[in-house]
């Protein structure tokens, strides 16, 4: 059979395949959308093999778009909605009027920037939603709320100590079951590199329909601060082992279970921090070279050894001793852990020495094969369009959602699949469109950031 001819057999078996789907598929933004457009790319594998990706557009009422690459139709059991929003403290506001002096006063009010976020969260209409800058005082107001749509809305952490916000976690009761969680406060006495207040929340869920599948959810808010590279790249070296001691199956600590990392990480592409998560290794010392930085030059690691993190982001006594709730963090990081609590412990130069594991090498790594939603594919390539999530002197992207694909260094016991991804504005369309945010439809000073997954 001639190239040609399968490659014309092959394009009407995938049109009428499509044909066949457009009335169910997509169901859950059927209701709130415009008509989909879609398009179909061929994609050549090799001679006489082709893949047909079908890509489809969905507008909401802000303008954004959903755009889903579709190869195979997964089982709605399987399948969910995350959805990623720094929400803007009401405190930042009031306490920093001049970043906000173009806008519309009645924009900046609480009460008119609820009803905006509600509105958003609505159309994505989101299966685990993740919050960054949730005002502690308006937590109850903001958790009867999603309560009453059938979300648990338990995880919340406070950043450390006099802040006013934190991160929270909601998820939909009737689809998932919560195994465990762990707050993660970056802040640890007398290491000056992480003497912040942010923090995270990790979360393992299992799926109520498939009890046995499970998957890990993190989000994070990293330090802001432009000029401190290093905190921010030792603050996600400590979510990093965290979340692999997490990931880890109860059973078979082998094998890890699917991680999605998501937050405001205030950094770009090009960041350390960035490339770290995306699976680069990283030269600390390169990193002080640029800052015309002193601190940390001594030592070629940017975390003390008697944490016990090693230079490949794992905990020690995770890796030696399969050990998942012992670390060396602070007790009080440890603190809440719905099922069992983690022990501290004290590492000594000699279980450092026994261990064998990678310290002081001067190049951070770790195994956990994240890639962003954005562009999930390695090596990793920026869009062209220069999405943008908010505006710090320019429009920049801050905001990402991570997520593991399958690893040959880990097993892993399921596996996830990016389905679909909430388009952001350019940031042409930034300026053009929407103008300064928050204003009368978006309540927040970030745009939202979304992604639809499947889990095998």
């Amino acid at each position: 059979m001639s190239t040609g001819l399968m490659f014309r057999r092959a394009l009407c078996s995938t049109l009428r395949s499509q044909r066949i789907r457009s009335a169910s598929c997509h169901s859950n933004y059927a209701t709130s959308e415009s008509p989909s457009r879609s398009t179909l790319q061929i994609l050549p594998i090799k001679h006489g093999i082709y893949s047909f990706i079908k890509v489809h557009h969905y507008s909401t009422q802000n303008g954004r778009h959903w755009k889903t690459i579709d190869k195979a139709s997964p089982s709605s059991n399987t399948s969910f909605t995350l959805m990623s929003y720094n929400i803007l403290a009401q405190h930042h506001v009031d306490s920093q009027p001049s970043l906000y002096h173009d806008h519309n006063p009645d924009s900046l009010r609480w009460t008119h920037r609820f009803d905006a976020l509600k509105q958003e969260i609505t159309d994505i209409s989101p299966d685990i939603l993740c919050l960054q800058e949730v005002q502690q005082n308006h937590l109850k107001e903001i958790a009867i709320h999603f309560d009453h749509l059938g979300y648990d809305t338990s995880l919340f952490k406070k950043r450390t100590g006099l802040q006013v916000d934190g991160c929270a976690i909601f998820f939909r009761r009737d689809l998932f079951d919560l195994i465990e969680f762990h707050f993660v406060d970056y802040f640890q006495p007398n290491i000056k590199i992480l003497n912040r207040c942010n923090v995270a929340i990790i979360a393992k869920f299992a799926l109520k329909s498939h009890p046995d599948t499970q998957f890990v959810v993190s989000t994070t808010h990293l330090l802001f601060n432009p000029k401190r590279h290093d905190i921010r790249l030792a603050q996600i070296q400590v979510l990093l082992a965290e979340l692999d001691r997490v990931a880890r199956d109860e059973i078979n600590q082998h094998q890890t279970v699917p991680i999605i990392l998501t937050g405001d990480f205030n950094i770009q592409q090009s960041s350390e921090v960035f490339r770290l998560i995306i699976g680069e290794h990283i030269v600390p010392g390169n990193l002080f070279a640029k800052m015309n930085f002193q601190f940390g030059k001594i030592s070629q690691n940017l975390l003390p050894r008697e944490l016990g993190i090693s230079d490949n982001c794992q905990h020690l006594d995770v890796v030696i001793n399969s050990n998942r709730y012992q670390t060396a963090l602070n007790a009080g990081v440890q603190h809440a852990n719905c099922s069992r609590t983690v022990e501290k412990r004290i590492i000594t130069s000699d279980d450092i020495e026994q261990s064998k594991l990678p310290f002081n090498t001067g190049v951070i790594k770790h195994h956990l094969n994240l890639v962003p939603t954005i562009c999930p594919t390695k090596p990793f390539e920026m869009d062209t369009m220069h999405a943008s999530t908010c505006h710090h002197n320019k429009w920049i992207m801050v905001d990402y959602i991570f997520f593991s694909e399958s690893s040959k260094s880990m097993a892993s016991s399921s596996k996830l699949r990016l389905l679909e991804n909430y388009q952001l504005p350019t940031t042409i369309e930034c300026l053009s469109r929407n103008g300064p945010i928050p204003n009368e439809t978006l309540g927040s000073d970030h745009y939202s950031i979304a992604a639809r997954f499947s889990i095998e």
